[in-house]
């Protein structure tokens, strides 16, 4: 997983049209979120850098998540831009992956997706997404921003979110023609004090 953020943020046109697929759980760090979903004092080992960290790494291929479970995504750093397990990401898939434990205190943030759809449409389905998200400015716990007739369908998140501004329990910002369908949310919803 590691070895795509690497490929991506180094040069994304070797993702463009490429399947990736998940063979078995990973944990990036263990148990970093208590039973009241919160930040435990020890801090995680394992930083995430994002999988497409700008608009000029987009992520452009197909990541199957194979139902397979992804835990201990940690993003941290309140002054971080485009946080989530993926940063960027167009015309590309994602689909069938859950995150759990997951945490991300930042200025924009997302668990799943930060950008779906910079320049082409994107597909996120069969998703599940399980953490808390703080954001100083916007967050969203599938996806942060929308874009480009980018869809979201059969995904589901529970957990906590908190933005001093805005934020989506499924996604933040969705654009004009974009959707979102046949998905839910049990995410607890507070504005930041």
């Amino acid at each position: 997983l590691s070895y795509l953020a690497k490929l991506t943020n180094a040069n994304a046109n070797l993702t463009k049209g490429r399947d990736y697929r998940l063979e078995a759980n990973i944990t990036l760090n263990e148990q970093i979120l208590d039973n009241d979903m919160q930040p435990k004092e020890e801090k995680p080992v394992n930083q995430w850098e994002p999988i497409g960290q700008d608009y000029s790494h987009c992520f452009l291929g197909n990541f199957d998540g194979n139902n397979y479970t992804i835990s201990g995504l940690y993003l941290t750093g309140s002054s971080s831009y485009y946080r989530g397990l993926f940063g960027y990401i167009s015309g590309a898939t994602v689909k069938n992956l859950s995150l759990m434990d997951t945490y991300s205190d930042a200025y924009y943030t997302a668990a799943l997706v930060y950008y779906a759809g910079y320049q082409d449409s994107c597909m996120i389905s069969h998703c599940f997404v399980e953490g808390n998200l703080k954001a100083s400015y916007s967050s969203g716990m599938i996806v942060n921003e929308l874009c480009n007739k980018s869809v979201v369908e059969y995904c589901y998140t529970s957990g906590t979110i908190t933005s001093a501004y805005y934020r989506g329990r499924l996604v933040c910002y969705q654009n004009y023609g974009t959707t979102v369908r046949n998905s839910f949310s049990a995410v607890k919803d507070a504005k930041a004090s």
